[in-house]
């Protein structure tokens, strides 16, 4: 397999990855500012205990727990991105290949 092709897999898989996250980035955040924009000051007061209940909460999960979930996230993405970048390099070897033959050979004197 010749080094371009890897490349080419590799760039394709890449870009992919980056438009799936970013999408899911995007997305969440919006998600996140018109709940933000829907939360007004008033209701904020109103339930002021839940919102303080819910924030001392979220803090209850150990340092190992979030390192943990961090590299099995990292694995994940990483063999995600082997098996898109090998199947794509595969592609592009069948594509290569059959330009290859398809195209006419010059003729020798």
């Amino acid at each position: 397999m010749r080094i371009w092709e890897r490349l080419i897999g590799r760039v394709i898989a890449a870009s992919i990855m980056g438009v799936l996250l970013g999408y899911a980035v995007g997305s969440t955040a919006k998600r996140d500012a018109e709940l933000g924009r829907a939360l007004t000051r008033d209701a904020y007061v109103a339930q002021f205990e839940r919102h303080q209940a819910d924030l001392e909460n979220s803090s209850r999960y150990s340092v190992p727990v979030y390192v943990a979930f961090c590299v099995i996230l990292a694995l994940g993405f990483f063999g995600l991105y082997e098996g898109i970048s090998w199947a794509l390099e595969r592609g592009v070897v069948a594509l290569s290949r059959s330009a290859d033959r398809t195209a006419p050979t010059p003729s020798q004197p």
